[in-house]
């Protein structure tokens, strides 16, 4: 029911919807002195409780509590859940972004000194390695389902491997593939196609296969060079451009093994790794708490649209 006239682009009530408010609020004052749950009176006024326009903002807009199609979505134990939920993962999220970026504040403080330390060839400080051939492994042997994960080109994202369905190779093949095992903290270079970034392997693809088209760099004394800095400095610009300057330009671009073992790098001493490291590993995970924050944030709108307006999950 619509109170007043429209005058003029607004609306002003008349004699008429003054008429109406007394009538409701003379019929609440009545159930309240009868001791009754007062009920409103259909499509003119609704009774509600704080608990009720709490989650609203206390909005005192009377649509938003009127059944029916114009008024908004009554709120439900359902919806009421998942609302609670969506906070409580917002505030979790919230603190843990907060505290990387604290952390990441505190690490960065010392990054900005000079390297220092010598220069050395790749191939002096770790072993690089082509994946297996194809003729090792041919694409119809691969499975969708069983088997031993295979990392391709496409798998490194974001200086991770992230692979929901990859590949896979038969177990007896894998084992013939052994030297083109990963281990944690491998770091894997795209050598044919499009050079995207390296990635960094993480415990949970320790074992996985290094397909055709990448390059493995293992450190070979972690004591000399840490994994995490070699890692660091090829997604830098100065590393991006020294692979760039050994690709053989044919029908499709790519690096060898050993053009990369002959590549050259800053190795500071130990503790300026280390000390650069952690640096590097606070804004990593800023980078990933403020994704999942977002992401986060994203669903706490979702859970509130769904609350007001009803639908599917």
């Amino acid at each position: 029911m619509n109170l007043g006239v429209s005058s003029g682009g607004r609306t002003l009530l008349d004699e008429g919807g003054q008429a109406d408010i007394l009538r409701a609020w003379r019929s609440f004052l009545a159930d309240r002195a009868a001791g009754r749950p007062h009920p409103g009176i259909e499509g003119l006024s609704a009774a509600v409780t704080k608990a009720v326009i709490r989650p609203e903002s206390y909005s005192l807009n009377p649509a938003e509590y009127l059944p029916g199609p114009i008024g908004l979505r009554a709120p439900d134990a359902d919806a009421d859940a998942d609302a609670d939920a969506a906070r409580a993962g917002l505030g979790a999220t919230y603190s843990r972004a907060f505290h990387c970026r604290r952390a990441a504040e505190d690490a960065a403080v010392g990054a900005s000194q000079p390297l220092g330390g010598q220069i050395v060839r790749l191939g002096d400080v770790c072993d690089v390695k082509a994946g297996y051939s194809y003729s090792r492994l041919r694409a119809e042997e691969r499975s969708d389902e069983q088997g031993v994960p295979i990392v391709l080109p496409r798998h490194l994202r974001d200086g991770r491997i992230v692979a929901d369905k990859p590949p896979r190779a038969p177990r007896a093949t894998a084992k013939a593939l052994e030297d083109y095992w990963l281990r944690t903290d491998d770091v894997l270079c795209v050598r044919t196609g499009a050079l995207t970034a390296p990635a960094i392997v993480r415990p949970t693809e320790s074992d996985w296969l290094l397909s055709t088209n990448l390059l493995r760099l293992r450190v070979s004394d972690p004591d000399v060079l840490n994994p995490y800095y070699l890692y660091a400095y090829l997604r830098s610009a100065a590393g991006t451009d020294g692979m760039k300057a050994f690709v053989r330009a044919t029908v499709t671009a790519y690096v060898t093994a050993a053009d990369v073992a002959a590549m050259k790098i800053p190795l500071p001493p130990q503790a300026r790794q280390q000390s650069l490291v952690a640096a590097l590993r606070a804004l990593d995970d800023e980078v990933v708490a403020t994704r999942d924050l977002a992401a986060r944030v994203a669903e706490s709108r979702d859970v509130v649209v769904r609350r007001l307006f009803g639908g599917a999950r």
